[in-house]
């Protein structure tokens, strides 16, 4: 059987990682990370520009992956 290739990612932090295994960032930190203000992700949320998803208790989390998409 031929091994299967992985690729090296840093350690992620289980808080941080949603059931899918992509690492989600709330509001405060998507807006530090890019650059923009709080104002602009919640843009891009209604826009459909970056992913997202609400925890049972209604807070928002940003797939860290869509919002380097959203910036080019």
């Amino acid at each position: 059987m031929a091994k299967a290739s992985t690729t090296f990612s840093p350690p992620l932090s289980s808080a941080n990682e949603s059931a899918e295994g992509r690492v989600t960032v709330n509001i405060l930190q998507a807006s530090e990370r890019c650059g923009v203000s709080r104002r602009t992700i919640y843009n891009w949320m209604a826009k459909g520009k970056i992913q997202y998803l609400r925890t049972a208790g209604g807070a928002i989390r940003i797939f860290e992956d869509s919002l380097w998409n959203s910036t080019r």
